[in-house]
């Protein structure tokens, strides 16, 4: 009988180090094993309080996801609809229940955004076919050719990469579909052109250029920079540059990362920003405008800023390619009292938008 008291004492205290126990702002105890975060209390007290944290006020102090509980604590969690897990909120949760559920919404939230991207690269193919009927009146006819079940799943194949493009459009080109007058094709082109309207952004994706494609604006790539691709929820494709600091949010997503190359048949501008700096004197402004002006750099917009002396001169400019860039570069480096000429790399950190619109 002395053992036994002895042994259950000895659990009884384990037990207890093992677990911690805190309170919602209601006075309900919450069981957790140690070492539990803010997020795992998110989870423990409902699903989806844990999908949208943010954070808690923990005895009315406001912590991070990631800080850690202690028995005793009362944990009110802050919550915002509009923020979701990424692959790096696993990092935070310690409780197999947390755990589960991210993993759960990350690849509900994963194949949602491989079906919307298969479903645009789909129907804009389909497009090019300037076909007299829709889409979706061949959908039951082409799953039944390709031997697949609904339509979301042939968008997911497609969108992931599995199923290519020119096999669906196969199926359209073995076939005789009607097509529309042209003078009504004509008339497509024609306000295209007239309103801007573009299918790609100088930009190949697996050597396709009809894509959904967008730069990025914390780095802002132009021709010649090396660039990557993430694929986004909702808007296509992000091209950054590969030295760009936020494509640290994608370097463990690797099913996210998406080759891309500047299509050397696209001409367009592209908007960079550069900051000049040196000696104050009469003339400098008129100088540094002369070599936008000798390169055909149209400028969007500058300033300058003059102090004791010193001169911080800030342009942005319109260029073709890198190449261009480098040699207004040496220009302006030749430039009597200019010290230091930089292109404004990451001037505007969209980290957190990042994150929200790829989850």
């Amino acid at each position: 009988m002395v053992y036994f008291i002895l042994f259950y004492e000895f659990f009884k205290i384990d037990l207890f180090d093992a677990e911690i126990f805190v309170f919602t702002p209601k006075g309900t105890l919450i069981s957790l094993p140690k070492g539990a975060t803010v997020l795992d209390f998110a989870f423990a007290v409902h699903t989806q309080l844990g999908i949208h944290c943010i954070g808690a006020k923990i005895d009315g102090k406001i912590e991070s996801i990631s800080a850690e509980l202690r028995s005793g604590q009362t944990v009110e969690v802050l919550h915002l609809n509009t923020k979701t897990p990424s692959a790096g909120t696993l990092r935070y949760a310690k409780t197999p229940k947390a755990r589960s559920a991210i993993r759960h919404w990350l690849n509900n939230a994963e194949r949602q955004n491989s079906i919307d991207l298969g479903k645009k690269i789909i129907q804009r193919a389909y497009n090019e076919l300037n076909a007299n009927s829709s889409f979706s009146d061949h959908v039951p006819d082409l799953l039944q050719h390709l031997g697949i079940s609904n339509a979301e799943k042939l968008y997911e194949l497609v969108g992931r990469g599995v199923m290519t493009e020119s096999t669906v459009m196969k199926y359209f080109h073995t076939r005789k579909i009607k097509r529309k007058n042209a003078p009504y094709q004509m008339m497509t082109e024609f306000m295209k052109a007239l309103t801007g309207q573009k299918l790609h952004q100088g930009i190949l994706v697996g050597g396709q250029s009809n894509l959904m494609v967008r730069f990025a604006e914390c780095c802002n790539p132009i021709p010649g920079d090396q660039i990557i691709g993430f694929l986004t929820r909702g808007r296509g494709i992000s091209v950054h540059r590969a030295d760009c600091r936020n494509t640290a949010i994608f370097e463990d997503d690797e099913e996210r990362t998406i080759e891309v190359n500047w299509d050397s048949g696209e001409h367009r501008k592209y908007y960079v920003s550069l900051k000049v700096t040196g000696a104050d004197r009469s003339g400098l402004l008129h100088d540094v405008s002369r070599i936008f002006t000798d390169f055909g750099a149209n400028i969007s917009s500058g300033s300058i800023k003059a102090y004791n002396q010193r001169a911080d001169l800030s342009f942005q400019i319109e260029i073709r390619n890198l190449n261009q860039l480098k040699q207004i570069f040496r220009q302006l480096q030749k430039i009597k009292g200019i010290e230091h000429v930089a292109r404004v790399k990451d001037y505007i950190s969209y980290t957190q938008d990042l994150r929200d619109s790829t989850e």
